[in-house]
This record gives structure tokens, C-alpha cells and sequence, in this order.
């Protein structure tokens, strides 16, 4: 005991710690792995993503949807009769029942060709994009 450990015990022990720090920079690598990035920014609109925890993915694998928020394409059904008020460039003014305090303001850029029966009242589809935050 007073002689201390004999050099084949440092060695081994040496050798020990070795082999762990090796593995620790392997499990590092590995865990650098797990991440996931989206190529877009934007805002999740999958529903319980959190039930996706632990599931194995592969690559190209869907774990979420997102939703690029920069621009909002919006699409309104519009009466046919009403029709002849509608032009391309018309401003538009939204407003979402998620975000009433918000103004959402556009042009319309898509009018549809062709009517179709919505409710027994035939209808145009109008599109419009509005910047958002």
C-alpha cells in the first residue's frame, strides 16, 4: 500500500479510461445524429408530434408537417352571382377566427374558371396571398 499501485494496474487503468473516452466521442457522433432539422422555418401543424417520440425514422421519413408562415395562401368560395365584383388585383382583407387581432391583407391573384356546386349554390374558387408577420 505504501509503495502505491504497480505500473501494470496504471496501465490498465490508463488503458480503462482510454477506451471510454472513445466510446463517449462514438456516442457523441451518434447523438449528433438524432438531430433533426426542417429545411423551412415555420410553424408545426402536425397534430400530437409527441406521440412520435422513440419511433424510429428512417431518412425521408415525415415527422411533422410545417407550415411556412411567411405568406398565406388563402382560398374563398364565392357565390357566382357575386362574381362580377371580383378582378384580379381586387384588394382582399382576412381575418382568422385564430388570430382576431390580426389583419391579413392581400390581392386577389386566381380567379377559378369554372363554377362548382358547394351547398346546392354554385361557387368560384377566388385565391389570394397575404404576407403575415
Amino acid at each position: 500500500m505504501k509503495a502505491g499501485s504497480r505500473p501494470e494496474q496504471i496501465h490498465q487503468v490508463e488503458a480503462d479510461v482510454q477506451k471510454l473516452r472513445n466510446q463517449v466521442g462514438i456516442l457523441d457522433q451518434e447523438l449528433g445524429r438524432t438531430e433533426i432539422r426542417a429545411p423551412i422555418e415555420g410553424v408545426i401543424a402536425t397534430p400530437f408530434v409527441e406521440r412520435k417520440l422513440n419511433q424510429h425514422l428512417s431518412p425521408g421519413d415525415e415527422l411533422a408537417r410545417i407550415v411556412d408562415m411567411a405568406r398565406v395562401t388563402v382560398e374563398m368560395q364565392v357565390p357566382e352571382k357575386e362574381l362580377a365584383d371580383v378582378r384580379p388585383g381586387n384588394p382582399v382583407w382576412m381575418k382568422a377566427r385564430s388570430l382576431p387581432a390580426v389583419d391579413f391583407q392581400g390581392r386577389v391573384d386566381f380567379i377559378a374558371p369554372v363554377a362548382q356546386t358547394l351547398n346546392g349554390q354554385q361557387t368560384v374558387v377566388v385565391r389570394s396571398e397575404a404576407p403575415t408577420f
